[in-house]
Order: C-alpha cells, then structure tokens, then sequence
C-alpha cells in the first residue's frame, strides 16, 4: 500500500543525512586533537567534562535546528506535492511523530559522532566507526529467523528511526519481533545519553 509518509523520509537520503550529522559531531572532537588545539582548550579549561558538556550543547544544539529544518522541509514539501494523491498533514495520525523523530535523528547522530571522535581521535577511523554503527551493523542484524539477531538490530538507532517514521496504517506487516513506538523512543534515548557518558569518560581520563 502506497505509504505518502514514506516519500518524505526515503531511506538512502536520510542515511547520508545521519552520516554526515555523526561526522560533525566527531570532527568537532577530533578536529581539536588532530591540530593539538586541545591543549589550549584544556589549558583555559582546565574542567574536561565541562568542555565536553559545551561541545555536546552545541553540537546537539545546531544539529537539532538543521534536522527540524531538513524534516520539516522535506515533509511539507512531499506531502504538499501528494496534496491530491492522499497527501498528509501535521495534524494527521502519525505525521508529527515521524516528523520530530526525523529532526531529532540528526542530533542523536552527532552525539553518536562526538563519542566515536573522542575515542578514536582519528578523521578515517571516526568516520568508518559512525557508519559502522549507524548502517552497516544494523543490517547485520535484521534476520527474522532468530529472535536474539532482530533484538540486537532493533536496539540501534536506524531500527528505531524506521519505526518511528513509518505509518502502521500504511504498513501491513512490520515484521517479527518488529519495536513498539515506546521501545524506539527509548532506543533514541539510551544511545544519546550512552553517547554523552563515553565522550565524558574518555576525555577525562585519556591524556592530550
């Protein structure tokens, strides 16, 4: 059944989105290592997790603001071209879900990024770690056959970006084992404070 919802949010365009939202977020950690720059930003702050505390704030912050743009756009765009073939509103049922998790995907991402940055503090390394696992280790893991595979695969980011942004209605068969709306919120919310706990825990405790 033809799904109006899944024209605004097409999969190969929000995966580059979410790409290069994790790559901001771990080219503002690594960024300072590689050019040593954190030294200087350590020595006026001596307080490591407060500078990691701002970068988060603002990565988050400014990515939160393009993704709002980016699913805003891309939604009224779509669905004002759809207007006559079933086209939808923000006030129909699932529309402003699917739009708010889209906009939050982006700063969940970035968060994401700046963990993986402050790890790895390497611009190749970084970048091959975010996509790993934002793409590559959920597609490992959307087997059916075995019920701990697909619990592994909804656990991650992307599985529960495509759960919020799907419309049951449209959709008949989500699968087995598919995530609840609930469990997809959680999933959102886990990865980002995991994400901001390790970028704290190894930039306190690893050397410049």
């Amino acid at each position: 059944m033809f799904d109006p919802l899944h024209t605004a949010f097409v999969d190969p365009a929000w995966h580059l989105f979410m790409v290069i939202a994790a790559t901001v977020g771990a080219i503002s950690v690594f960024g300072e290592y590689s050019s040593g720059l954190i030294r200087t930003t350590f020595a006026a702050v001596p307080h490591r997790q407060a500078v990691v505390a701002a970068k988060v704030t603002v990565v988050a912050g400014v990515m939160l603001a393009l993704g709002t743009l980016v699913s805003g756009t891309s939604f009224g765009v779509t669905q004002m071209l759809l207007r006559d073939h079933g086209g939808l509103s923000l006030g129909d049922p699932d529309a402003l879900r699917a739009v708010a998790a889209a906009a939050l995907v982006a700063p969940l991402c970035a968060l994401v990024g700046t963990a993986v940055g402050a790890a790895v503090r390497h611009a190749a390394g970084s970048i091959v770690t975010v996509i790993a696992l934002l793409l590559l280790v959920p597609a490992l893991f959307q087997g059916e056959r075995y019920r701990w595979v697909r619990e592994i695969g909804n656990a991650m980011p992307l599985s529960a970006w495509e759960r919020l942004v799907t419309n049951p209605e449209r959709v008949q068969d989500l699968g087995k084992c598919p995530l609840t709306l609930t469990e997809a919120w959680i999933v959102y919310g886990s990865w980002a404070a995991a994400a901001v706990a390790i970028a704290v825990l190894v930039v306190r405790r690893r050397d410049v």
